[in-house]
């Protein structure tokens, strides 16, 4: 019997580590909730793009923020945090009142 030791390459499971906001309902986003095909990850997911912003949907969580690797290199941690809370801000466009910004650490199998 041979056992592996070494790295699997075919795993399908992904990580990441952001500072950013969780949130638990993405449905007051949804420009047209009477549009059945309305796809509001899909919606979040493009205007996150917009404004350099990760989002991540490991099963039906959803998180908002940046990567700590995306820290400037003449930018404080500080500086970072601040210039993504006002991006997030920006993307909820005061549709939640009350977020929690932290860094957040995930995987999961997708």
């Amino acid at each position: 019997m041979k056992i592996r030791s070494g790295f699997v390459s075919n795993s399908s499971s992904s990580s990441f580590l952001i500072y950013g906001v969780y949130l638990d309902s993405i449905q007051e986003f949804n420009p047209d909730p009477d549009d059945e095909d309305f796809d509001i990850y899909d919606y979040l997911y493009d205007k996150c793009r917009k404004l350099d912003l990760d989002c991540h949907r490991p099963y039906d969580a959803t998180y908002i923020g940046k990567s700590w690797n995306e820290v400037g290199d003449n930018e404080t941690g500080k500086e970072f945090k601040e210039r993504t809370e006002a991006a997030i801000r920006k993307l909820l466009d005061g549709k939640v009142e009350k977020v929690k910004f932290q860094t957040y650490e995930e995987s999961y199998i997708q």
